[in-house]
């Protein structure tokens, strides 16, 4: 997850420790039976939710049900008019890939199921500025983009 922030710092002195951020666009929060996943700002690692009180390298694994063998790629960036997704290992038979491309406030300008395995997506009638695209496989948040548009 990617979050573009206006400002913030880490702030540190004898009696402990702060860490802040002003302007967060995204948030997003997913769980299975085992695990919680929360992306945002200041999540830096994964929890195995049965066991909160150890922050080992074993509690910090994507779910199993997050597999590997996904790729998602978007070219060209920075674009002027379209840009292409790819999104290699999915199961486009289902029709639970999707993708949601947002405004640099966070207002949702376009959502469509991903049927294939290059998608491209019109920005030609879309002002220059970014964009944040967030990829979903099976209807679950996979990965987000920043796009620029010139």
């Amino acid at each position: 997850m990617y979050s573009i922030n206006a400002s913030g710092t880490n702030l540190s002195g004898n009696q402990g420790f702060v860490s802040y951020s002003i302007g967060q666009v995204f948030y997003s929060s997913s769980e299975n039976n085992t695990h919680t996943l929360t992306e945002g700002v200041q999540q830096n690692q994964l929890q195995n939710s049965t066991d909160q009180d150890t922050n080992t390298p074993e509690d910090s694994n994507v779910p199993d049900d997050l597999t590997p063998d996904l790729n998602v790629l978007v070219y060209p960036n920075p674009t002027h008019d379209v840009v292409t997704l790819v999104s290699n290992g999915f199961n486009l038979s289902n029709n639970l890939n999707s993708y949601q491309l947002y405004n640099y406030q966070g207002k949702l300008i376009k959502t469509s199921i991903i049927q294939q395995t290059n998608t491209i997506i019109d920005l030609s009638h879309l002002s220059t500025s970014f964009y944040i695209l967030q990829v979903f496989s099976q209807e679950k948040l996979f990965k987000t983009i920043k796009i620029v548009k010139k």
